[in-house]
């Protein structure tokens, strides 16, 4: 990845193809602010490395971007998890997954402080 020898073009199939889906362990986590953030600083890392780079010239992110044109670890990894996620709301057998995630938790009264987060407020 590091060779300049080597094709802009072979180095971002070489990306997307083995570097990308390392990270599909990632898609069933349940993702943070912070571990989006670690996670895009990861990927930018890469790209440096990939162009050939170091922080200290001060390139700037989206020139390193449009140079490499890698696919957005983050965007991929949302895209993956909606899509686990139609894949289970159209499944006809009474599964878990689908128990939980249409599962309404508010019995009576709600306690004080701030309203608990549902499954289904995430997807909007």
């Amino acid at each position: 990845m590091k060779l300049q020898d080597l094709s802009m073009a072979l180095k971002r199939k070489t990306f997307n193809t083995f570097i990308l889906p390392c990270f599909y362990g990632c898609e069933t986590w349940a993702l943070t602010k912070s571990l989006r953030d670690k996670l895009a600083k990861c990927q930018r890392a890469m790209e440096r490395s990939i162009v050939g780079t170091k922080r200290q010239d001060r390139a700037r992110n989206t020139d390193i971007k449009m140079k490499t044109k890698p696919i957005d670890i983050l965007l991929r990894i949302d895209q993956q998890k909606l899509r686990w996620t139609r894949h289970m709301m159209r499944d006809k057998q009474r599964k878990w997954c689908k128990a939980v995630s249409e599962w309404y938790p508010r019995d009576g009264k709600r306690s004080g402080g701030r309203q608990c987060i549902r499954w289904e407020d995430t997807s909007r």
